[in-house]
């Protein structure tokens, strides 16, 4: 999983494939990491 960082500004600036590209080593599966986008947007609100 990325960072709760880089989830943050994945969230907030909807970039996916720029910080997948960033990430590419981290990033081991992107709807994974979409999924946690949708309940760290979720609880953030």
């Amino acid at each position: 999983m990325l960072c709760r960082a880089c989830l943050r500004v994945a969230c907030d600036f909807k970039r996916w494939e720029q910080v997948a590209l960033t990430h590419v080593q981290e990033v081991t599966n992107l709807q994974l990491e979409k999924q946690s986008c949708a309940l760290v947007s979720a609880s953030s609100t």
